[in-house]
């Protein structure tokens, strides 16, 4: 009797843990049919994205309410190629300080010296209540002016690469708005970077011209423009994604109405990384993510496709399901869609695209299925490496060759 009450509840575990697997495998089918559809996007759908984007883009430009800032850069002139000298450019966004020298010219398009030195920022500079992180910065720079002098008598001419939020007035001119990336305090809040640093060099006896301040976007666009004309786009895919593109000055209406450029058109910055719409394929690892970061509801386009967020949605789906499919397909499908007819080269930096294996490709092919190949073909992905120093540099050339140059 024991073996057959035994027998008979061996068979009854079998019959149980048969449907509950065959349960499992139903809801693991759900689940992967809701991956598949989110992120094998269709042809129809990426166009709505796109869509959706543009119509976006246009709103911010003018200056109605938009998930795109479309700030205005006030750089109004690009590099040429035709450059020549010797400047030096910053690059302060994260841990670390880099700071430039080049040599550019004499041929079109060349810099036949470039020193890029880093350092690693003090602890305390990140106090910024300190007064310390401009000094920091000012020390670097010396000790990179002694290195490498600027001609007899010349003044330096410096590029201020600035990742953090900053309203800008002007190409020189930068008033901080928050600290990021773990700086804290009010240090440097509401005034003008640039200001502050020239100060910084003058209580040392120090003269420096700082023509430009950009932030990291901008100068990928711009650290390939010097040597490529028909670079019109600048691009970020890595911890976070931004998007910079030319643009014509009388389409950009938050612009003071008597602003006067030097050229016809202007480089905007999008800030992308906000850019949310019913079109975006959204999971529910997505809306977690959201939900548990620091500004929900804010940077959804970020949280979707850059690399800060990949991981903690790959580990939530893994969580879900045990394995995942096709996670990452739906980032190659987005930055098609500021495109402009003819020949265009779109300057690319960010460790997502440098370094995802196979990423470019996707994106390739995303572009062909949005565009046709022989549109495709006529956008060039081209990785600008060191884009934000040596764009801070090329920036500083040209704006200071426009304004030293003779007037009619």
């Amino acid at each position: 009797m024991a073996y057959l009450l035994a027998g008979a509840a061996g068979l009854f575990y079998l019959l149980y843990k048969g449907k509950r697997e065959a349960g499992d495998r139903s809801l693991q089918r759900k689940i992967l049919k809701e991956y598949q559809d989110l992120f094998d996007v269709s042809t129809q759908r990426l166009r709505d994205v796109q869509r959706d984007l543009i119509l976006q883009v246009e709103a911010g430009l003018r200056g109605d309410k938009s998930g795109l800032l479309m700030l205005p850069t006030f750089v109004d002139i690009l590099p040429t190629g035709d450059e020549q000298g010797d400047y030096y450019a910053i690059d302060l966004g994260g841990t670390n300080l880099r700071v430039l020298h080049t040599r550019l010219g004499p041929g079109k398009g060349e810099a036949k010296e470039q020193d890029i030195r880093e350092w690693p920022i003090p602890k305390e500079c990140f106090n910024t209540d300190s007064g310390k992180l401009l000094e920091f910065v000012a020390d670097c720079v010396e000790e990179m002016l002694v290195e490498h002098p600027p001609a007899s008598g010349a003044l330096p001419v410096l590029g201020f690469c600035f990742s953090f939020g900053f309203n800008q007035t002007a190409l020189n001119n930068g008033v901080l708005v928050r600290w990021t990336k773990g700086f804290y305090g009010k240090g440097l809040i509401g005034e003008d970077i640039v200001g502050a640093l020239q100060c910084v060099f003058r209580a040392r006896g120090r003269a420096v011209e700082i023509p430009a301040i950009l932030n990291d976007t901008v100068a990928t666009l711009i650290a390939l423009r010097y040597a490529e004309p028909a670079t019109q786009l600048g691009i970020i895919l890595g911890t976070g994604t931004n998007a910079a593109y030319q643009e014509r000055i009388d389409r950009i209406k938050t612009l003071d109405p008597g602003f006067k450029g030097r050229s016809e058109h202007m480089v905007v910055n999008t800030e992308w990384g906000d850019f949310f719409a019913a079109s975006l394929p959204v999971c529910e690892e997505d809306d977690w993510v959201d939900a548990a970061s620091v500004n929900p509801g804010r940077g959804r386009l970020e949280k979707l496709v850059s690399g800060l967020y990949m991981g903690e949605i790959v580990r939530r789906a893994l969580a879900r399901l045990g394995q995942h499919a096709g996670l990452f397909g739906r980032a190659a499908a987005l930055p098609a869609a500021l495109l402009t007819p003819g020949r265009v080269v779109a300057a690319m930096d960010g460790s997502v695209f440098c370094r995802y294996a196979g990423y470019r490709a996707m994106m390739r092919d995303t572009l062909e299925r949005l565009l046709g190949r022989e549109a495709a073909a006529a956008l060039e992905l081209r990785e600008a490496r060191d884009g934000s120093v040596r764009g801070a540099a090329y920036l500083a050339a040209a704006a200071s060759r426009y304004d030293h140059a003779p007037r009619a």
